[in-house]
């Protein structure tokens, strides 16, 4: 009983084989809302590239190995390892059933669908979404709970699992970034910012923006932030109206915010066969003070006048950023905190967990 109770709380771990700029951020942002606010929970991030020398295939392998151990002495130290999923790894799966009662999967996406969209028709994606059928449903029955990011992941999740019960997972949404003073630099003409790591991700839906944004001939300004190969690249900038920042940290991101007036979030999610999202984008622009407009479900209530449900119509799209001009960004930021504070999610999820209990 003592040993129990020496147990650490909560760890939420991550593996990356290369930095992901949106992923750092987002551990670096809960670490220190954990530190500030004395919440119970601690943040682990692996990431590859930083601890070997070559990204073969070998190296990888052993590294994402040396993961696993770590997260194996974890599950001694803590009540709950919050451990984000791993899709298509036998490994992943044989750690969960030898430890699963003290892990808590992190599930993003519907990772059947992500295989399938990320590699082109090959042996390779038919062998990594056999294994994933296999491996992932054993991965999910033996993990203590399912965490995910929408309802709809939710279900998904459990259906994947052989003897989860409908309602077995526990929402933990994405975050907003802690609250910062912000300018408001705007100007008469529409202005719109839409940010993504990596640009020519198939459901950020870059390719459809730049095609509704073409066909508008009144004024207004896109600020694309994002890396791109260089066919992208050519055609961002074949629009004059739209600017291509390349890759910003967060605090170049935030200045350029300054003079938006509506944040865009993806115009393609049905790609991962999604319906219902709460991108971590969507969360930094009310952050920065700034409305947002959608093309699909969040999971913000149906009166929060800050996100704009629509289709990708530009009209639209401008129209509600010259509607918005109404709002002050402080006035953005003030009344979207409750719904997109780190704090009060984080402490949701440890009550589910009966961690505080």
């Amino acid at each position: 009983f003592g040993k129990f109770k020496m147990k650490k709380k909560v760890i939420h771990c991550t593996y990356l084989e290369e930095k992901i700029s949106s992923i750092y951020n987002h551990c670096e942002e809960e670490k220190m809302t954990a530190l500030d606010e004395n919440i119970p929970w601690e943040v682990y991030l692996h990431i590859s590239a930083e601890r070997i020398n070559s990204l073969n295939k070998f190296n990888l392998f052993w590294d994402r190995l040396k993961y696993y151990f770590q997260i194996f002495k974890f599950t001694r130290e803590y009540r709950f390892v919050l451990l984000r999923y791993i899709a298509a790894d036998p490994f992943f799966a044989l750690l969960l059933f030898i430890r699963g009662k003290y892990i808590c999967t992190v599930h993003h996406t519907k990772e059947k669908i992500e295989i399938l969209n990320k590699f082109s028709f090959s042996v390779q994606r038919i062998v990594k979404l056999f294994v994933e059928l296999v491996f992932g449903s054993i991965s999910r029955s033996f993990s203590k709970h399912l965490i995910v990011k929408t309802k709809e992941i939710g279900e998904h999740q459990v259906n994947r699992s052989l003897w989860k019960k409908k309602s077995d997972y526990i929402i933990y949404p994405n975050a907003g970034r802690r609250n910062e003073m912000v300018e408001d630099l705007r100007s008469e003409t529409p202005s719109f910012l839409f940010v993504a790591s990596i640009l020519s991700q198939p459901w950020q839906g870059v390719d459809v923006m730049l095609d509704l944004f073409k066909d508008y001939e009144g004024k207004y300004t896109l600020h694309v932030v994002g890396t791109a190969p260089e066919s992208l690249k050519k055609e961002i900038l074949s629009n004059p109206k739209v600017q291509h920042h390349g890759l910003l940290n967060m605090r170049e991101i935030r200045k350029l915010s300054y003079t938006c007036d509506v944040g865009l979030s993806c115009f393609a999610l049905h790609r991962k066969n999604l319906k219902e999202a709460c991108a971590l984008k969507v969360r930094d622009y009310l952050s920065f003070g700034l409305p947002v407009y959608l093309t699909y479900q969040d999971i913000f209530p149906s009166d929060f006048k800050f996100c704009r449900y629509g289709e990708s119509d530009i009209d639209q799209i401008i129209d509600y950023a010259k509607a918005s001009k109404k709002w002050s960004k402080s006035e953005v930021m003030k009344l979207s905190e409750p719904y997109i504070s780190r704090k009060k999610i984080m402490m949701r999820v440890l009550n589910q967990l009966n961690i505080l209990s």
